[in-house]
């Protein structure tokens, strides 16, 4: 057993040059200095322990405690000289985190975009055009990077700029808006009933005419095979300037008049830009969009928005032929038919009865040149930020919250023109310094996610102030000083939970939650949490960690932390010269929902408060209907994923866990389908936090078509790299681990036979392996990294999940310390990450819980 703290600092306190120094030099240097490097790694030129050092310093203090290192060959140091070490270690981080105590990061762009959507009101993302963040270990988050450059202020003022400008406050509603109600109404020829409606040229359009619209039901969308071409589109004038937004309201629902028809994809597009795509379901749903001008295509006078109803999965209908032209090249599985959604010239029939899924629009609503009404509907009475005794007291503002938007004209006109006058709590806003300076504290409170004093406010209104004094209007000059307030480092920057001021510390907690868990900044319950002090209490952590999962916005939580953590960001690259022309299978529609069914799965795993060993083994997985056409799972309709329980394993042999994922073992195919090497370092890093260093540059390239090479299996091959001294160590470990997912071809299915041999291609400048010949079976033996050995890939997943779940917890509470704190695990989180492990093991390691202890942790909360 090793102590990682003991003796008080007086008594243990060591001398780098006298007492640590020289057992490196005794146990490490051989191999980690001067003469020879392995790993990348060398300690020779280390004078100490320094906020530059602190990784290589946690790295030593991990491999002593697991006892990785020394090898076990090598002389091994006394339990003394280890304590010692370790000791060492522990009190250096201690001083270290003391030091950068209240440092700060920059909130990432999808923060920043979230930040402003919750000020303005506008569903727009703020994100287009700033700078890709720099990632630390795969995250958006790392503190380290999320620092300002010296040409990043300039985009920050661009976006900050457009956003006060999409707001208002005194000006009138420019009542730019269009409404139809698509289901008082009976036509074949939309375009003709526009321009009756609005007038020539005018209004809302479209090239084609037969777009049919039933009474009762509404406007029928043709509807489109995968890959098919539209030109049907909607176009609103574009305004004389590009200041202000569009914003676009549509209500719709699938209309599949007939059993076994697939769930129809509502793709939209505005301005020359996708901004949406999703499945749509039996019930009507209302979608509500909004883009900046100066982000669309203006083509002419117009601003183009398309509206597209796609198909994306195969299905047969009793009664109706299968179109030749649609059908792929090889049987699709099951032998079922494939129907090509267009109207058959042979069958005509009114739309709703044709064997084809429609999205029809109930109803459409643009504003092409909108101002959002200041403060947002989603602000409420009780929505400010409370003021504390620490900081100064605020007015009260309840005067001047906003209320619903007025009457809408009724659905039973044709297409009319809407809007009302703008009002806060039954008053109108007045042209007075009372006014502006409320609405400024509200703004600053709300930006800067905790209260303000009133030496703060009072700059920004003095700006405020000289404005009205320059000329400019009561809306411009709020809309110059909001600007300021969003240029201020409280907003770009996340407050630190060890700030000086308690108050600060305690809102910067609040907004880290949020932040983590929704993807925004907090609400009104955090916020009146952080007032009254109470986000340092256990149970009052617990509490808002579960009514944050059970929020629906915790899909800004499960989807950049999944897709970050296993480095799910590569593309699913299944190409023609694969398949000989475009499998109909592989359409966006299966490659997102592939992905969509790893970040559910772990997701419900959350939820449900699973045990982390389901992360590689169970019996269950997320699928929605191009899924279950990939798998071979029956009668399972609807483009939502929902929890399916796995056939037996003799009839679905990947069983459930992400390792048994078609979006994941497709990703790790991108340099071909036996790329072994790949597989297994993915497998080391993203799942056993077993990061393998980066291989020497003297390795020589694995050649298969030399002659000295000729016939050799790409397993006889890989043990060239395990026989080198100078690769052995990383190649031991990720060869034969990747040989077990040797079952799933390049669309992540499985298969039984691989191909007897593999040539090298290049592709986009990358290596890539691809099978040739014939086949044989599949050979997925292999040994994981402390010597157990498997001959399959289940028996695989039951390892790993047997031998190896501290690893992967470890690793997962690793990668969830820099998600929410923005920092990689030093030395003293370590050795709190192992305290959490401890409390939890006996639990089989619930994923909720061990969220919990990680939010209730120091980790989090300083």
């Amino acid at each position: 057993c090793i102590l990682i703290l003991g003796g008080a600092a007086s008594e243990t306190l060591a001398d780098y040059p006298e007492t640590i120094r020289p057992l490196l030099a005794k146990y490490c240097m051989g191999c980690h200095g001067a003469e020879e490097q392995n790993a990348q790694v060398r300690f020779d030129r280390l004078a100490g322990f320094g906020d530059d050092s602190q990784q290589l310093w946690t790295m030593v203090h991990e491999s002593l405690v697991s006892g990785e290192m020394p090898p076990k060959d090598e002389p091994q140091p006394t339990a003394a000289e280890k304590q010692q070490i370790l000791t060492w270690i522990i009190e250096q981080a201690t001083e270290q985190a003391a030091m950068t105590a209240g440092s700060q990061r920059r909130m990432n762009r999808r923060e920043f975009s979230a930040a402003l959507q919750d000020l303005t009101g506008l569903p727009i993302d703020f994100a287009v055009g700033l700078p890709e963040d720099a990632k630390v270990d795969g995250f958006d988050t790392g503190a380290v990077a999320l620092q300002d450059a010296a040409d990043s202020v300039a985009q920050w003022l661009d976006v900050t700029r457009r956003a006060v400008e999409s707001i208002r406050f005194l000006e009138p509603d420019r009542e730019r808006k269009i409404r139809i109600d698509f289901r008082e109404h009976e036509f074949t020829d939309y375009r003709k009933f526009i321009e009756q409606s609005f007038g020539q040229g005018t209004g809302i359009f479209t090239r084609s005419k037969n777009l049919p619209c039933k009474k009762g039901i509404g406007l029928f969308l043709p509807t489109q095979w995968t890959g098919d071409r539209g030109d049907s589109f909607i176009a609103v004038p574009a305004p004389p300037h590009k200041r202000a937004a569009l914003k676009m309201t549509l209500r719709v629902v699938a209309r599949r008049p007939m059993p076994g028809l697939p769930t129809p994809t509502l793709w939209v597009k505005v301005g020359g830009n996708y901004i949406d795509y999703r499945p749509i379901g039996d019930e009507p749903q209302t979608l509500v969009y909004a883009v900046r001008m100066e982000d669309c295509l203006i083509e002419g006078d117009v601003i183009k928005i398309m509206l597209q109803s796609f198909v994306e999965v195969p299905y047969a209908v009793d009664g109706f032929d299968n179109d030749d032209r649609s059908k792929p090249e090889d049987n699709i599985p099951g032998g079922i038919g494939v129907y090509r959604p267009a109207f058959d010239r042979k069958v005509l029939r009114t739309p709703d009865e044709q064997p084809v899924p429609s999205i029809v629009v109930e109803s459409i609503e643009v504003d092409y040149d909108h101002l959002a009404e200041w403060p947002p509907a989603h602000w409420d009475s009780f929505n400010r930020i409370p003021s504390s005794n620490s900081l100064n007291r605020v007015p009260n503002l309840d005067s001047f919250n906003r209320v619903p938007n007025g009457p809408r004209v009724g659905n039973a006109d044709d297409a009319q023109v809407v809007g009302h006058a703008v009002k806060r709590s039954g008053s109108e806003y007045r042209d007075d310094d009372a006014s502006a300076r409320r609405l400024l504290e509200l703004w600053m409170q709300r930006a800067w996610r905790r209260p303000v004093t009133d030496d703060e406010q009072e700059k920004f209104f003095a700006l405020y102030r000289q404005l009205r004094s320059d000329g400019l209007s009561f809306d411009e000059a709020l809309r110059a000083a909001f600007q300021s307030v969003l240029m201020g480092g409280p907003f770009r920057y996340l407050a630190s939970p060890s700030d000086a001021n308690p108050v600060i510390a305690q809102h910067a907690i609040a907004s880290r939650l949020s932040f983590m868990l929704v993807g925004a900044p907090p609400d009104r319950e955090l916020r009146e949490l952080a007032a009254a002090g109470k986000l340092r209490d256990p149970k009052t952590l617990d509490a808002q960690v579960d009514r944050l999962l059970a929020d629906p916005r915790s899909d800004a939580f499960f989807r950049p932390f999944v897709t970050q953590w296993l480095n799910m960001n590569q593309p699913i690259t299944l190409t023609m010269s694969h398949f000989k022309k475009q499998d109909f299978r592989f359409g966006r529609h299966l490659k997102d929902s592939m992905k969509e069914e790893t970040v559910q799965y772990i997701a419900r795993l959350f939820e449900d408060n699973r045990p982390a060993r389901e992360l590689v083994s169970s019996d269950w997985t997320m699928m929605n209907d191009i899924l279950a056409v990939h798998y071979g799972y029956p009668n399972i309709a609807g483009g939502e994923l929902r929890r399916v329980e796995l056939k037996p394993r003799d009839d679905d042999p990947r069983g459930g866990g992400v390792l048994g994922h078609a979006g994941i073992q497709s990703m790790l195919c991108w340099m071909g389908d036996n790329w072994v090497i790949y597989r297994g370092s993915w497998t080391l890093n993203h799942i056993l936090d077993d990061p393998p260093p980066p291989p020497p540059l003297e390795v020589p390239e694995l050649l298969p078509f030399d002659k000295a090479n000729e016939g050799k299996s790409f397993r006889e091959l890989l043990v060239q790299h395990q026989e080198d001294s100078k690769c052995s160590v990383c190649h031991k470990k990720m060869d034969p681990l990747g040989f077990a997912f040797q079952n799933f071809d390049l669309s992540g299915r499985w298969r039984n036979v691989e191909h007897q041999r593999y040539h090298r291609a290049e592709l986009d400048g990358k290596i890539e392996w691809r099978g040739e010949g014939d086949t044989r079976p599949v050979d997925a033996a292999g040994t994981l990294p402390r010597g157990e050995r498997f001959t399959s890939f289940r028996e695989c997943k039951e390892l790993l999940a047997e031998h190896y779940l501290d690893d992967i917890v470890r690793g997962l509470l690793k990668k969830l310390t820099m998600y929410g704190a923005g920092r990689s695990g030093n030395a003293l989180d370590m050795v709190t990450i192992r305290a959490i492990m401890n409390e939890q093991s006996d639990k089989n390691y619930p994923m909720r819980d061990l969220l919990k202890a990680l939010v209730r942790s120091r980790v989090f909360l300083q």
